[in-house]
């Protein structure tokens, strides 16, 4: 039966060939090196090795649509790819590509009788420098978001795209990537935002992309478009002696690589905004636009974080539906996702500036039912005047005051 290629083919349970790959890849004793132990991170579309002092990342047999390593020759060719992209801005880190062999009856890195997968092979990078754990640290801060922003704005600057790179900033080429989210999710309704959150999405995407076509064409006529990193989240920087490495770009689709500058930036800045750091977000926003002499940049943010957010949500979707999966880390997938959609409405619905809404209206209409609904769809603080009357004057919040206090 023919297939759209965007479209996801569900989750697979694991064969008995992969079963004893990843038995052989959590044994200490394949390695070369003999590590003292071997922990396993798996993901929608990998499984990764950490063998101190290395770590090995080995892609699942998966077609998402969007991400296809459905078979041993994509998944070589996609190993290679990584390595020479990623060497881009993290040189020093990504080593080779290792294939994994049939010796016998054994596996073995290396050549044997038959290859039978392949490992990228990685530095391990201190755990202490990834910018998601600085940031929960307390210890990420603007000035390690301008050394972004300069790095960041070198390597583009440097690129001299060509007609097939700014073809992808094109609106028919951006609705590729907007169209196939909203059909996955719709496809995939068990763990999906209601149907009203992805209507709302659904239409502030569109009406973006009608109301500022000449804005999206002029980027395109500016060379805006770059190969770029294409996933540039906190947990994808890392910063050691004063050394950043930005890391794990999209390898798997150049639709999703070379994109908008203000794609890129808007990733990390909703990152951000995802970890409650909109201070952050905005500063990183700033740098990047100054750095680049780009003001347009900052007004195409909340559509790409409100695109980006959406992706999130759909892949944590995809990583709670594991074959296999630890019942605590489903349900953290599951409820990371529902953040995300819930971000994404707030972009939609409000944007990411600073904003206050008010419900007013007659007693009894509804007020503080439609206040508590918004405010949970959208993950904001509820403050009711009532209350907060009562807490200035004093008085406990069940006290029912007089005619004349009324």
């Amino acid at each position: 039966m023919a297939r759209r290629r965007s479209d996801a083919i569900p989750p697979r349970r694991q064969g008995p060939a992969e079963q004893r790959l990843l038995a052989f890849l959590q044994d200490p004793a394949s390695y070369p090196h003999g590590p003292r132990r071997v922990r396993l991170v798996q993901t929608h579309s990998a499984w990764v090795l950490i063998a101190s002092p290395w770590v090995y990342k080995v892609k699942r047999p998966v077609d998402f649509g969007f991400l296809d390593f459905s078979t041993l020759a994509k998944r070589r060719r996609f190993c290679g790819l990584e390595v020479e992209l990623n060497r881009r801005l993290c040189p020093d880190t990504y080593l080779g590509v290792v294939p994994i062999s049939r010796r016998g009856d054994a596996l073995a890195f290396g050549d044997g009788e038959e290859v039978i997968e392949y490992a990228v092979r990685m530095r391990e990078l201190p755990a202490a420098g990834f910018f998601d754990r600085r940031l929960r640290r307390g210890r990420l801060g603007t000035r390690d978001l301008d050394l972004v922003a300069a790095t960041l704005a070198k390597f583009y600057r440097a690129q001299r795209p060509e007609r097939r790179v700014l073809d992808w900033g094109r609106i028919e080429r951006l609705r590729i990537s907007t169209d196939e989210n909203f059909r996955q999710l719709r496809r995939q309704r068990a763990g999906a935002p209601p149907e009203a959150t992805l209507a709302a999405i659904r239409r502030y995407t569109d009406d973006s992309l009608r109301r500022r076509r000449a804005m999206f064409e002029s980027r395109v006529r500016e060379r805006r478009i770059r190969e770029g990193h294409g996933d540039l989240r906190l947990e994808h920087l890392h910063l050691a002696s004063g050394r950043l490495r930005i890391f794990d770009c999209i390898e798997f689709s150049e639709r999703l690589r070379c994109v908008d500058v203000a794609s890129d930036v808007a990733f990390l800045a909703m990152d951000l905004d995802f970890e409650d750091r909109p201070d952050l977000s905005q500063h990183f926003g700033s740098a990047m636009a100054q750095a680049l002499d780009d003001p347009g940049l900052l007004q195409l943010l909340d559509f790409y974080k409100c695109y980006r957010a959406v992706v999130r949500g759909k892949v944590e979707r995809f990583s709670a539906a594991q074959p296999g999966l630890a019942e605590r880390l489903r349900r953290a997938h599951e409820q990371r996702a529902g953040r995300y959609f819930r971000l994404a409405l707030r972009y939609a619905l409000a944007g990411s500036a600073p904003l206050v809404i008010a419900a007013c209206g007659r007693i009894a209409t509804g007020k503080s039912t439609l206040a508590t609904g918004l405010a949970a769809e959208l993950g904001w603080e509820l403050v009711s005047s009532d209350k907060v009357r009562k807490q200035l004057a004093g008085v406990a919040p069940t006290h029912r005051g007089s005619a004349e206090e009324r």
